[in-house]
């Protein structure tokens, strides 16, 4: 009886703390090169496909604050674009392939298509003109750099790290960190590169009713 007891508190408090589930990271080492440079391969679409996860493009608020946001958002022209950038020099402080949007922003979670929220997000950028966006969980953010924003942002706690400028000049190198309740997150730029987008999913509440079920069976 005493066995059974330790047992099933042990399931319990199993339970409560529940199953952490590994971070997902996109480094867009997958993404072919565009042919010439600066084109993207697949023009036209409104999504692309990185280490098995969807990435949708969506419109990019010009004007700050919003919400003037009037861009196509399909990556079909060089004014609205995103593409792999060559791995010779990575803009966003990086290394390897970057993504570099330009007056787009990329939905890198979205309700509808992964159908569960994350606990933690991050991203490093760099920014070497115009605005950019930043929109969690409905709340957009439109400004000239992610150093103006707030403690906050849709209900999620944000830290911003600023590595200075670029080595060359003429931009600036970052890191974005969110952390809470994040269930859309999208991110984009004007002049913008992004890399090594992390997320974390929340963890899973594992229920051994099974298990106890079997050792209540054997107590009788």
């Amino acid at each position: 009886m005493r066995k059974i007891s330790i047992l099933l508190m042990g399931v319990m408090a199993f339970s409560v703390v529940g199953i952490a589930r590994a971070a997902v990271l996109l480094d867009f080492e997958d993404m072919p090169l565009p042919s010439p440079p600066g084109t993207y391969s697949q023009t036209g679409l409104n999504w692309f496909v990185t280490d098995s996860v969807k990435v949708t493009l969506d419109d990019f608020c010009y004007s700050c604050p919003p919400p003037v946001c009037t861009s196509t958002g399909t990556g079909a022209n060089a004014d609205d674009s995103v593409f792999p950038s060559l791995p010779t020099r990575n803009y966003a402080g990086a290394t390897g392939i970057a993504m570099h949007t330009n007056n787009v922003n990329l939905v890198f979670l979205d309700p509808g298509v992964l159908g569960e929220p994350v606990h933690f997000a991050s991203f490093l950028w760099g920014e070497y003109g115009g605005n950019v966006n930043l929109e969690i969980n409905g709340d957009l953010f439109c400004g000239e750099d992610f150093t103006l924003l707030g403690p906050t942002l849709g209900g999620a706690s944000v830290s911003v790290v600023s590595f200075g400028p670029t080595p060359g000049g003429g931009g600036e190198l970052g890191k974005v960190t969110v952390t809470g309740v994040i269930e859309s997150f999208k991110v984009g730029g004007q002049e913008f590169w992004i890399d090594n987008v992390e997320g974390v999913p929340e963890p899973t509440t594992l229920l051994l009713l099974g298990l106890g079920a079997v050792m209540l069976r054997r107590k009788r």
